[in-house]
């Protein structure tokens, strides 16, 4: 199946802008956001291993092999720490 040339634009704004913006919204914004007041730990659970069902159990399926599933658990959980590190380095004494 051949794109064609006039949707490049199209898909690459879904791809680059779009689609990363909604999954802030709905992992960070709506379901972390929402249940950090009960439990800052359940909130990081949830939002990580809802966010690395959706991102990746069509990988881990197809491969049969469920270090994907892992690996995205890993990575989510990594996201606030490394945040916290980029944006103490970029502060100006």
């Amino acid at each position: 199946c051949r794109l064609p040339l006039f949707a490049l634009p199209a898909v690459l704004a879904l791809t680059l802008l779009l689609i990363p913006v909604a999954e802030e919204c709905l992992y960070r914004g709506l379901i972390f956001g929402s249940l950090r007041r009960y439990s800052l730990p359940l909130a990081y659970g949830v939002s990580v291993i809802g966010y690395a069902l959706a991102c990746v159990w069509r990988y881990a399926v197809e491969a049969g092999d469920p270090r994907y599933l892992l690996l995205a658990v890993y990575a989510g959980f990594l996201y606030p720490l490394t945040f916290r590190f980029w944006s103490k380095l970029g502060r100006k004494k």
